[in-house]
């Protein structure tokens, strides 16, 4: 009876035991090892292995030297046949030429696996992998791209730019860089992008380029052939632009393209020269040229509080000199408490005293002829005058009139003749139009007319201006058309200097000054020069 028990019992086990469990078929190479929960179970031959197991969840890895790694977690359940078909891709190993530690990246079967080696690291990655990244810190991330050979070894030659740099080629190679004008090396080259704006690539018998950095990682410059060109100047030193793009400095050869150019050939204090060539392979492309002397200096003395504004540019006080070009300018002056404007050209001598000099505006409707201290002069026009005193008085006399003039030190006045007013134009860059109730006027600063309203209307390419006003008798208007154009301009010198209040450490150095007046500041000494185009100063020869 107790063997019969023992029977029954043992049958019934057998029949739940073959319910409860489930079959595991993997196909794989040859050789592989099967780990179920981590522990060894199966080697794999003839491409494939069955394993028997029970209900439950198991992770199962398939491992074989030299191929990657399969893992995948499964559920058994009733009675179940489940097949795994193993992917196992052949491995190569990569080999890093690294001087620092790295990370290694590289997307497989949906993950990112990552690998962090030390100097001269290697790993083995699936030669399926097409490209891996690498990070460093300090360094900028850098995607490489791979063709691997399953089972092989591949040496990484691993360059990594630093943070803040970009790379710089040109084809060809071997061209000079120049950076803010300082010349860095030859391409290939790794650059710091911090105060980057201009790079200027150069090589022997071709066109220099030049080009505004906008934040690239890389940046490939390709180079064209040209014609050389040679140009000189007496003086020497000027500067030789076409259009706004600055070609060099006298004595100059460069290397162009052919065909025709407007070359515009500048130095302060002198006249601007412009010539038409044409630039051939087989020409004689050398050029002279001779610059006229046209600058005049203006010093100024007691100009603590005195503030300047020249044609509505406004140039703050203590200024020492005025690099006075050969046009006339509208000057207001704001001395202590008192306000004047007048007409600044080099009829005023070679120096201005703002305490010890007084200046009139002369005006009428109808040109006249007068006098004052023995000398002529015909409406309107300013004149300088020099006090003894505080006050001092002076007659103007005319054909038909005598007029008696008390006058203080350091100020400024309009002096009518007859009833008439007057309109005070001035603008910042030249060639602008000015019209009086729709008539033109040209090149005057002081426009006498008669009392009352009138219209007034200023031009510059497409730029206008209109304005209505009125004026009773002997009453000034002052109209400054002024426009934010700007021009290039290379400045040399020795030491730091400022420019509109603002410091330059670097020479040369190219900046865009604002047509008209403005306020260089050298060697302890603050002077105006006008910009009207692009030009080139040397201070060292002007100051």
């Amino acid at each position: 009876m107790k063997y019969k028990k023992l029977t029954l019992l043992f049958c019934l086990f057998s029949i739940f035991s073959v319910v409860l469990a489930a079959t595991l078929n993997i196909n794989a190479l040859n050789g592989s090892s099967v780990f179920v929960n981590g522990s060894m179970d199966e080697i794999v031959s003839n491409n494939s292995v069955e394993i028997e197991l029970s209900n439950g969840t198991y992770t199962i890895k398939v491992s074989k030297q030299g191929y990657t790694d399969y893992v995948e977690t499964i559920q058994l359940s009733d009675d179940q046949s489940y097949i795994l078909n193993v992917e196992q891709i052949p491995l190569t190993r990569l080999v890093f030429d690294n001087e620092f530690p790295i990370s290694v990246s590289y997307n497989y079967q949906n993950q990112t696996i990552t690998n962090e080696l030390d100097v001269n690291g290697s790993i083995q990655i699936p030669s399926s992998i097409k490209e891996i990244e690498v990070n460093s810190d300090g360094y900028q991330n850098k995607i490489i791209q791979l063709n691997l050979l399953p089972f092989d070894e591949k040496v990484i030659n691993l360059s990594l730019l630093k943070e803040n740099y970009f790379v710089l080629t040109t084809n060809p190679s071997k061209a000079q860089v120049f950076v803010n004008n300082k010349l860095l090396g030859e391409t290939p080259l790794e650059i710091n992008s911090e105060d980057v704006k201009q790079i200027s690539v150069k090589k022997e018998g071709y066109i220099t380029k030049r080009i505004l950095y906008n934040g690239e990682k890389s940046l490939n410059v390709n180079l064209i052939e040209g014609v050389n060109l040679s140009i000189e100047s007496v003086p020497s030193g000027a500067a030789v632009y076409n259009g706004e793009e600055f070609f060099g400095v006298t004595p100059l050869t460069s290397t162009v393209e052919e065909g025709i150019y407007d070359l515009k050939i500048t130095y302060m204090g002198y006249n601007t020269k412009n010539i038409n060539i044409e630039v051939e392979e087989n020409a004689f492309n050398n050029y002279k040229v001779v610059l006229e002397k046209e600058m005049n200096k203006i010093d100024l003395f007691n100009t603590d509080n005195v503030e300047l504004n020249i044609d509505g540019n406004y140039l703050g006080s203590g200024i020492d000199a005025i690099f006075l070009d050969d046009t006339k300018h509208l000057m207001k002056v704001k001395n202590s408490e008192k306000v004047y404007s007048l007409i600044l050209s080099d009829s005023l001598g070679d120096y201005i005293d703002f305490q010890k000099n007084t200046f009139i505006n002369v005006i009428s409707e109808e040109e006249k002829t007068f006098s004052i201290n023995s000398k002529t002069y015909n409406t309107p026009t300013t004149i300088k005058l020099n006090l003894l005193a505080e006050t001092q008085y002076f007659t103007l006399n005319t054909v038909n009139k005598s007029h008696n003039l008390k006058l203080k030190s350091g100020n400024g006045y309009n002096i009518f003749l007859d009833d008439s007013s007057a309109v005070l134009y001035s603008s910042n860059v030249k060639d602008s139009n000015f019209y009086l109730d729709g008539k033109l006027i040209l090149d005057r600063i002081i426009v006498p007319i008669k009392k009352g309203s009138f219209k007034i209307e200023t031009r510059y390419e497409n730029r206008i201006s209109k304005e209505d006003y009125a004026l009773e008798e002997n009453e000034t208007f002052v109209k400054n058309f002024n426009l934010d154009i700007t021009y290039p301009v290379r400045i040399d010198a020795n030491n730091a200097f400022l420019i509109n209040n603002k410091i330059y450490n670097q020479s040369p150095y190219y900046v865009y000054l604002k047509s008209g007046a403005n306020v260089i500041e050298y060697k302890g000494i603050k002077a105006v020069v006008f910009i009207y185009g692009p030009e080139y100063i040397n201070l060292d020869s002007i100051f």
